[in-house]
């Protein structure tokens, strides 16, 4: 019977990716061998190779996983069409901690979808990218220069967030066992409480968690963008107003509505994490100085549009598809 449902279970279930962690070991491998300590030179070519490279596969995976190759494949062309970042532009030292909030939702997702699901090496594959995301990412975020403490403070706020709510997604799955929540606490919650310990013993004093970040201002930022009408003006809107604007808000509401479906399925509603980033993102960062190049708003912008239309088309198919049905007892009765 196990085998059966099993055998019946939707594939995209068990997507894991592949390629893009075999890119970032790689990436990560070279810059631990040729060029050791030099991340924190934002000019460097590999501080802008790691930056890229995990927006690309973050995107790739999001498209991947909820809906296949074709989504995915739009994505990473789209991010690099409207992902052009200058050394001179001021959210060009916030790269390395927006691709840190990238890795956060890809590994937020790939974690909750391994709850219930056999297999152990997807498990070495993920503690691997997340030790990469503790000593590259999270460890280094006070140690990299920044124009904009305020942007710095709330995505380390919006990544403490999101690593919590991937904890709470990841245990509403059902048949998930505890040594699978386990596993997702460690990669999720991990890799901020390692490097913040780590930086405390290498610096004598704890990084900044929970300092900062201005959100009282947030709503006055968004008035006075809304006044000057440049509201538009973030990454997230990587095309006109016309064409980005609606894609994105469709983007925002098929991620809650999928979420909702996988609820009702019995499965983490991965989606809403997606949710979270975006919505996290595009409210705290949209109307601060460099908005425009933004790695994390030029991501979730791409993103959401690319999952919205995708996740459309996919609903259409599934009004008109028969599910199989639900393992148990049959509430049909039986004809004697």
């Amino acid at each position: 019977m196990c085998t059966l449902e099993l055998a019946m279970a939707d594939p995209t279930d068990d997507r894991l990716p592949r390629i893009a962690p075999l890119l970032l070991v790689g990436i990560l491998a070279y810059l631990a061998i040729a060029r050791p300590g030099k991340l924190e030179g934002e000019s460097g070519i590999a501080y802008l190779l790691i930056t890229s490279v995990t927006a690309t596969a973050v995107a790739a995976y999001v498209g991947w996983r909820f809906h296949g190759l074709l989504p995915a494949a739009a994505a990473v062309c789209l991010l690099w069409a409207t992902d052009q970042p200058a050394a001179t532009d001021p959210a060009f030292a916030h790269r390395g901690a927006e691709a840190t909030f990238l890795a956060t939702l890809g590994l937020g997702i790939a974690a909750c979808s391994r709850q219930g699901r056999p297999g152990a090496i997807p498990w070495v594959v993920l503690t691997t990218l997340a030790i990469g995301a503790a000593a590259l990412g999270w460890y280094r975020l006070d140690m990299a220069p920044t124009g904009d403490l305020v942007s710095q403070d709330r995505l380390r706020h919006l990544m403490l967030g999101l690593a919590a709510v991937a904890v709470i997604v990841g245990f509403t799955a059902r048949g998930a066992t505890w040594s699978d929540r386990a596993k997702l606490v460690g990669v999720a919650l991990a890799p901020p409480v390692a490097a913040a310990i780590a930086f405390r013993l290498v610096h004598g004093d704890w990084p900044r968690l929970l300092e900062g970040g201005d959100w009282g201002a947030v709503i006055d930022e968004w008035k006075g963008a809304f006044a000057a009408g440049d509201w538009h003006a973030g990454g997230w809107c990587w095309a006109s107003t016309w064409v980005a604007v609606p894609l994105v808000l469709l983007g925002i509401y098929r991620t809650v509505a999928r979420g909702r479906r996988q609820a009702r399925r019995g499965e983490a509603p991965l989606a809403w994490l997606v949710t979270v980033t975006a919505v996290g993102a595009i409210l705290a960062l949209s109307n601060r100085p460099g908005s425009s190049g933004s790695l994390a708003l030029v991501a979730v912008g791409v993103m959401l549009s690319v999952f919205g239309v995708a996740d459309m088309a996919q609903a259409v198919v599934e009004r008109f598809q028969l599910e199989p049905p639900q393992p148990g007892p049959s509430s049909v009765p039986r004809v004697r």
